[in-house]
């Protein structure tokens, strides 16, 4: 798995679907996108889910998602952001890995890890 910035994996998919090439079979992207709150994470992820049609898996979404349903644990989430704290990264993880088993057959953008 490479790891680059947001900006170089845009650049590094553009490369990809070059113009004046015809269009080939895109094998499986799975892609994360990691920085602290409020670094841009989501407005870079929006604009390359746009452009390169991934699914978009954002933790974010995720844990207001286990919130509103109450799911066991969505409630064990919402014990910390009701005291206004982050929730703790295993917690999160557990949350993401459920997402990312069911994805398993389609390229995707994570964002929201920090």
């Amino acid at each position: 798995m490479y790891c680059l910035p947001a900006f170089l994996l845009g650049v590094a998919l553009k490369g990809y679907f070059h113009p004046t090439m015809p269009p080939r079979p895109l094998s499986l992207i799975k892609a994360i996108i990691m920085g602290p709150p409020g670094s841009g994470k989501g407005t870079v992820s929006s604009r390359i889910v746009e452009k390169f049609s991934f699914y978009h898996i954002s933790s974010g979404d995720i844990l207001r998602h286990h919130i509103r349903n109450n799911t066991e644990l969505g409630l064990e989430a919402q014990k910390f952001t009701s005291s206004g704290l982050l929730v703790p990264d295993n917690l999160v993880t557990k949350l993401v890995l459920t997402e990312l088993k069911s994805t398993e057959d389609r390229s995707w953008l994570l964002d929201g890890l920090k």
